[in-house]
């Protein structure tokens, strides 16, 4: 008990952020559901959400026929765009 509260007053401001993102991501994804709740009961906006999704389905199969074709521009683009893949994957 004692080493559990010592190790709790060292990193209280490290567990407070890290119980805070946990508490942020839970309400972040219930607004996420929420979201799509609504897009899927209008017609006009399931629709447009259906082609923004086909749409990002082929852009993918076109960059990686690109890639596949132009490996020396690939390393081009991968070092331009290295934060986003990163962060995406």
């Amino acid at each position: 008990k004692t080493m559990n509260r010592k190790f709790v007053k060292e990193n209280k401001k490290v567990l407070r952020e890290f119980l805070s993102n946990i508490v942020a991501a839970a309400l972040g994804a219930k607004g996420l559901r929420d979201i799509d709740k609504v897009i899927d009961a209008n017609p006009e906006l399931k629709q447009r959400k259906a082609e923004i999704n086909k749409n990002a389905q082929e852009l993918t199969t076109r960059i990686k026929k690109f890639i596949a074709a132009n490996p020396e521009d690939a390393a081009k683009l991968k070092k331009k765009y290295s934060y986003y893949l990163k962060r995406y994957k």
